[in-house]
Protein backbone atom coordinates (compact mmCIF):
# COMPACT_ATOMS: atom_id res chain seq x y z
CA UNK A 1 0.00 0.00 0.00
CA UNK A 2 1.64 3.26 -0.70
CA UNK A 3 -0.60 6.64 -0.79
CA UNK A 4 -2.38 8.58 1.78
CA UNK A 5 -5.40 7.04 3.89
CA UNK A 6 -6.98 8.58 6.72
CA UNK A 7 -10.41 7.79 8.72
CA UNK A 8 -11.36 8.21 11.94
CA UNK A 9 -12.46 4.18 12.21
CA UNK A 10 -10.49 0.96 12.16
CA UNK A 11 -8.53 0.48 9.05
CA UNK A 12 -8.15 -3.48 8.10
CA UNK A 13 -5.12 -3.97 5.30
CA UNK A 14 -5.41 -7.82 4.51
CA UNK A 15 -4.05 -9.94 1.61
CA UNK A 16 -5.98 -13.47 2.49
CA UNK A 17 -5.34 -16.85 -0.31
CA UNK A 18 -7.30 -19.89 0.02
CA UNK A 19 -6.70 -22.63 -2.51
CA UNK A 20 -8.03 -25.99 -2.48
CA UNK A 21 -5.77 -28.67 -4.19
CA UNK A 22 -7.32 -32.39 -4.64
CA UNK A 23 -5.52 -35.28 -6.57
CA UNK A 24 -6.99 -38.31 -7.06
CA UNK A 25 -4.86 -40.92 -9.43
CA UNK A 26 -4.14 -44.58 -9.36
CA UNK A 27 -0.96 -43.75 -11.36
CA UNK A 28 2.53 -45.15 -10.36
CA UNK A 29 3.91 -41.91 -10.28
CA UNK A 30 1.98 -38.53 -9.32
CA UNK A 31 3.27 -35.35 -8.34
CA UNK A 32 1.60 -32.32 -7.02
CA UNK A 33 3.09 -28.62 -6.63
CA UNK A 34 0.99 -25.78 -4.95
CA UNK A 35 2.45 -22.35 -4.46
CA UNK A 36 1.24 -19.52 -3.23
CA UNK A 37 1.99 -15.81 -1.70
CA UNK A 38 -0.01 -13.48 0.09
CA UNK A 39 1.39 -10.36 1.18
CA UNK A 40 0.06 -7.71 3.00
CA UNK A 41 2.51 -4.44 3.13
CA UNK A 42 2.76 -0.55 3.97
CA UNK A 43 5.45 0.62 1.79
CA UNK A 44 8.07 3.19 3.23
CA UNK A 45 5.61 5.94 1.28
CA UNK A 46 2.54 5.57 2.90
CA UNK A 47 0.77 7.90 5.32
CA UNK A 48 -1.85 6.28 7.44
CA UNK A 49 -4.11 8.20 9.90
CA UNK A 50 -6.90 6.00 11.59
CA UNK A 51 -8.21 5.05 15.10
CA UNK A 52 -6.91 1.37 14.82
CA UNK A 53 -5.10 -0.40 12.30
CA UNK A 54 -5.04 -4.10 11.37
CA UNK A 55 -2.54 -5.32 8.81
CA UNK A 56 -2.90 -8.77 8.21
CA UNK A 57 -1.68 -11.76 5.25
CA UNK A 58 -3.16 -15.10 5.67
CA UNK A 59 -2.96 -18.24 3.50
CA UNK A 60 -5.12 -21.13 3.57
CA UNK A 61 -3.93 -24.18 1.29
CA UNK A 62 -5.67 -27.26 1.70
CA UNK A 63 -3.60 -29.85 -0.14
CA UNK A 64 -5.41 -33.33 -0.19
CA UNK A 65 -3.38 -36.36 -2.49
CA UNK A 66 -5.16 -39.89 -3.06
CA UNK A 67 -2.93 -42.66 -5.17
CA UNK A 68 -4.69 -45.68 -4.81
CA UNK A 69 -4.37 -49.36 -6.30
CA UNK A 70 -0.99 -49.08 -7.29
CA UNK A 71 2.18 -51.79 -7.73
CA UNK A 72 5.27 -49.44 -7.61
CA UNK A 73 6.17 -45.90 -7.89
CA UNK A 74 6.81 -42.84 -6.26
CA UNK A 75 4.14 -39.74 -4.92
CA UNK A 76 5.84 -36.33 -4.11
CA UNK A 77 3.78 -33.38 -2.89
CA UNK A 78 5.15 -29.97 -2.94
CA UNK A 79 3.60 -27.35 -1.08
CA UNK A 80 5.10 -23.78 -0.76
CA UNK A 81 3.56 -20.75 0.93
CA UNK A 82 4.79 -17.31 1.51
CA UNK A 83 2.64 -15.12 3.73
CA UNK A 84 4.38 -11.83 4.87
CA UNK A 85 2.45 -8.20 6.52
CA UNK A 86 4.91 -5.75 7.70
CA UNK A 87 5.43 -1.80 7.91
CA UNK A 88 8.23 -0.38 5.60
CA UNK A 89 10.66 1.59 6.97
CA UNK A 90 10.01 5.51 6.37
CA UNK A 91 5.98 4.73 6.30
CA UNK A 92 3.82 7.46 8.73
CA UNK A 93 1.28 5.81 11.20
CA UNK A 94 -0.45 7.67 13.35
CA UNK A 95 -2.86 5.29 15.43
CA UNK A 96 -5.59 6.46 18.09
CA UNK A 97 -6.56 4.34 20.85
CA UNK A 98 -9.45 2.60 19.76
CA UNK A 99 -10.12 -1.50 19.48
CA UNK A 100 -9.49 -3.59 16.39
CA UNK A 101 -12.91 -5.26 17.11
CA UNK A 102 -14.61 -6.66 20.10
CA UNK A 103 -12.45 -9.21 20.43
CA UNK A 104 -9.23 -7.89 19.54
CA UNK A 105 -8.59 -4.79 22.25
CA UNK A 106 -5.09 -3.71 20.18
CA UNK A 107 -5.37 -0.43 18.48
CA UNK A 108 -2.20 -1.62 16.00
CA UNK A 109 -1.66 -5.19 15.23
CA UNK A 110 0.11 -7.08 12.55
CA UNK A 111 -0.15 -10.60 11.49
CA UNK A 112 1.00 -13.20 9.23
CA UNK A 113 -0.61 -16.25 9.63
CA UNK A 114 -0.64 -19.76 7.78
CA UNK A 115 -3.08 -22.76 8.60
CA UNK A 116 -2.61 -24.60 5.64
CA UNK A 117 -2.74 -28.14 5.49
CA UNK A 118 -1.56 -31.55 3.51
CA UNK A 119 -3.12 -34.91 3.35
CA UNK A 120 -1.36 -37.90 1.52
CA UNK A 121 -2.94 -41.09 1.32
CA UNK A 122 -1.25 -43.97 -0.61
CA UNK A 123 -2.38 -47.62 -1.05
CA UNK A 124 -1.46 -50.48 -2.94
CA UNK A 125 -2.72 -53.17 -5.18
CA UNK A 126 -3.46 -56.51 -3.51
CA UNK A 127 -1.30 -58.12 -6.36
CA UNK A 128 1.93 -55.95 -4.81
CA UNK A 129 1.88 -57.06 -1.42
CA UNK A 130 3.26 -60.50 -0.88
Amino acid sequence: MYGIIATTDTLTIAAEVNNAVAVSSSSNFVTVDSFSSAEARMGRQAIITANALCLTAYTGIDVDVTVSDIFFGSTRVTSQQQTFALVEGGATLQVGTGSISADEQASFLVQARDSSTIQTLVSFHDDAIS
